[in-house]
């Protein structure tokens, strides 16, 4: 009985490596492909042959993959901490090739065979920054991306570039513009800030110079001499006429 057990699972894997190559774990230690969606997948290749990037995904999640002969390109792509299904759907869709899972394995098909195109429509657009910092905002919003998406950074034009299906797409547009709009009223308040800064400094300084006006008046009264004190008197001339005498008698007041 032993024997035939283990002969009949000598078939199973030669029947399976003539349809195509079993990348991954061997059947008895790899888990249901469907036990395996919390398993947090990253990569970084560049130019990598589809069947070699299959197989690191496979190994990571522990899970069997069948891809046949006809699945091949090379692949470029950087994913960080993301499930098997978008691991998958990110690498496969890009070469227009899809899975299906069978009893706990993983096929990759072409789209086709399943009647549906699994490619992801992706587009770039350029989100130019009023307020905020690009740099900034790229790290806020990083989360938002597909598996299939890139965003980059732009300092010099205050941008981002973002790479992604047209709904995540609009929905980092939707988050920039309110992140944006917030950074217009703080930008706002610190000038509305600035300027009753400016006006209050303006009014100090009239006012200080008021006070000093007022200060140097009041000095220049004070250093002044007290008017004279005029008296009238009347003179009773006997022998000298006044008509005649007059400009000598007015230069002796002076």
């Amino acid at each position: 009985m032993l024997w035939e057990n283990r002969l009949s699972i000598g078939i199973i894997v030669i029947s399976l490596a003539a349809v195509g190559l079993v990348l991954g774990p061997a059947p008895g230690l790899a888990q249901v492909a469907s036990e395996k969606t919390s398993t947090l997948i990253s990569l970084d290749v560049k130019q990598m042959d589809l069947q070699d990037v299959l197989r690191l995904i496979a190994e990571k999640a522990n899970v069997n993959i069948i891809a046949g002969r006809e699945v091949d390109g090379a692949v470029t792509l950087r994913l960080k901490n993301v499930d098997l299904w978008q691991a998958l759907e990110a690498i496969l869709g890009a070469s227009g090739f899809t899975y299906r899972e069978e009893d706990g394995i993983i096929r990759v098909v072409k789209a086709k065979e399943l009647g549906e195109v699994k490619t992801p429509l992706l587009e770039t657009k350029i989100i130019f920054l009023k307020f905020a910092k690009a740099e900034d905002v790229k790290e806020a919003f990083q989360h938002l991306l597909s598996a299939s998406g890139t965003m980059e950074a732009d300092p010099t034009s205050n941008a981002l570039i973002v790479t992604d299906t047209p709904e995540d797409i609009e929905n980092i547009k939707k988050g920039v513009a309110e992140l944006e709009e917030a950074a217009r009223e703080k930008i706002e308040r610190e000038e509305i800030g600035k300027e009753r800064i400016q006006e209050d400094m303006e009014s100090l300084t009239k006012r200080v110079a008021e006070l000093e006006e007022v200060a140097r008046e009041k000095i220049e009264k004070e250093e002044l001499p007290p008017p004279p004190v005029l008296e009238k008197k009347r003179f009773q001339l006997n022998y000298i006429n006044v008509e005649e005498k007059k400009d000598i008698l007015t230069e002796s007041l002076d």
